[in-house]
């Protein structure tokens, strides 16, 4: 009996010995996955971060393409430097302008090169047209006097420039400047070619509103 006992008495440290290490071995677990989440938030904060970096600076080129596509090729902004276009278009304005016209109509106001420098004129003919400026001012295009509301001034010819009548080509125009007296424009350069033409002037923003 004794023995018997013994051995229900050793058996009972033992029995108490393995509930005891399975709380203990689980305390631990669930520590060791609280510090490995620990570890783990920041890497993925820091994957995020990085994706906002890439996605702006994806955003910040395709809005800097853009704009040099709409601004270097398709338009253009610039300050009138000169009066010639006075009083429509004055020195110190800023104007939009068109880069992608390939055709003009009369009343258009283009930007061209002509003598090395670039000038503002409005064309008053197009390719096939006859054009004359009389001595006494007026101009002439197939023959009618053109009648144009916004010169109040009389439009002389400069002498030994050019021969009248003028008869424009196929890809030609005959562009005056709005200040008939002392303007640059075919009265001097004779016609515009088409390659010579840079853009459509299409917006002025006048100097007093700026």
């Amino acid at each position: 009996m004794r023995r018997h006992g013994a051995s229900n008495a050793g058996d009972g440290p033992a029995a108490r010995v393995a509930p005891q290490g399975r709380p203990r071995g689980s305390r631990y677990s669930a520590a060791s996955n609280v510090r490995l989440g620990a570890h783990a938030a920041p890497d993925l904060g820091e994957a995020d971060d990085r994706r906002d970096i890439v996605g702006f600076l994806a955003r910040l080129a395709f809005f800097v393409v853009t704009l040099w596509l709409l601004f270097g090729v398709v338009l253009g902004v610039g300050a009138v430097t000169t009066g010639e276009m006075a009083p429509r278009i004055c020195s110190g304005d800023v104007m939009l302008y068109w880069r992608l016209s390939q055709s003009f109509n009369e009343g258009d106001v283009v930007a061209y090169t002509a003598d090395g420098a670039e000038h503002l004129g409005r064309v008053v003919a197009r390719p096939g047209d006859e054009v004359t400026v009389t001595e006494e001012g007026e101009l002439m295009v197939n023959g009618a006097v053109v009648v144009e509301s916004d010169i109040t001034t009389p439009t002389p010819r400069y002498e030994s420039a050019v021969d009248y009548p003028v008869h424009l080509g196929a890809d030609e125009f005959f562009v005056l400047a709005d200040l008939r007296e002392g303007g640059h424009d075919s009265r001097l350069y004779g016609p515009i070619a088409r390659s010579q033409i840079k853009s459509n002037v299409i917006s002025v923003l006048r100097r007093s509103n700026l």
